[in-house]
């Protein structure tokens, strides 16, 4: 045999093996111009399109309009909060994090905490004012100098058992302004989705995907549409509290055509999130929310209506 034929077989034997172990994951890729990296467990996508961010398994269902990829190429792996890749200071972050918030730990508060989020997750007991001093001397010794480190800071942080742990991962989030871009936002909605509580979800739709949504809206348009209508209830309330801080550059006859969409919904977190949208709004266009809430005064929940007609005369 031809070293030209050896070489042949090599080739097949690798794309073969690169074939199977995509299989194996539970990555489907087609053919979009991606590149595909397979690490152990995991599989990282990195897609040719500018605005998409690297997709991994970790990622739950990224909407297409999102991804760039068509309903036929998107790609849909396990759900996991495994961090993709390797980062040599992840497990040093991580150390210091758990160090500094024993240190602070109030089991009292802990309690009390669990007991006001009607949730099982472990809390140490430290509130905002001591995870802020942590955060800073985070940022000191660990400084995110790239959208890489970024993700996987967060990711590491968000993977964590204790509740203040998720909460530092979303400070970082939005903290880290120079990577609050379009890029992240598959991440943004894996924290929103795997979140799931109020407590999560509105610190990162207001703060990460709102601000996103801000600067660039060309791109988030069909994200925010998309989600909306989702099926995730997070999601839908993502989509309407994002604009909460745009003031003055406010869509508002989306914000308007979003809240109406949702009007018919009974979820209290939706008839909510209405409410909250449209009064924050009315604090910069009090007359235009106005005439909209008298508009469509038959609507409107009750819940919806109050919250938003609150500092308006009505």
């Amino acid at each position: 045999m031809g070293s030209g034929a050896v070489v042949v077989v090599v080739v097949v034997v690798v794309v073969v093996v690169v074939v199977v172990g995509a299989v194996v994951l539970g990555a489907a890729v087609v053919s979009t111009g991606a590149s595909v990296v397979i690490c152990p467990r995991v599989v990282v996508v990195e897609s040719p399109f500018p605005h998409a961010a690297a997709m991994t398994t970790n990622t739950s269902a990224i909407n297409m309009s999102l991804c760039g990829f068509t309903k036929g190429e998107c790609i849909r792996g396990p759900e996991t909060s495994e961090v993709p890749g390797s980062f040599d200071a992840m497990d040093e972050l991580i150390a210091l994090v758990a160090t500094e918030l024993a240190a602070r730990a109030d089991p009292e508060k802990a309690s009390g905490m669990a007991a006001y989020l009607k949730t099982e997750m472990p809390f140490y007991g430290v509130q905002k004012k001591g995870r802020t001093e942590v955060i800073r001397k985070v940022r000191a010794e660990f400084p995110i100098s790239s959208n890489n480190d970024y993700r996987k800071a967060v990711l590491a942080l968000w993977a964590q058992p204790h509740r203040e742990e998720k909460y530092l991962a979303i400070g970082i989030a939005k903290d880290s302004t120079e990577f609050v871009t379009a890029e992240n936002v598959d991440l943004y909605r894996q924290l929103i989705v795997e979140g799931a509580w109020w407590d999560f979800v509105d610190d990162v739709a207001i703060n990460c995907v709102g601000m996103v949504h801000l600067r660039e809206r060309e791109l988030m348009e069909p994200v925010i549409e998309a989600w909306i209508d989702d099926d995730d209830m997070w999601l839908r309330r993502t989509a309407l509290i994002s604009p909460i801080k745009h003031k003055d550059d406010t869509d508002y006859k989306t914000l308007f055509a979003h809240c109406l969409r949702r009007a018919h919904e009974k979820e209290f977190f939706i008839r909510k999130a209405i409410g909250w949208t449209l009064r924050e709004y009315a604090k910069t266009r009090p007359d235009r929310v106005r005439s909209f809430l008298l508009e469509h005064r038959d609507q409107w929940s009750g819940l919806s209506f109050r919250e938003a007609a609150k500092h308006l005369d009505i």
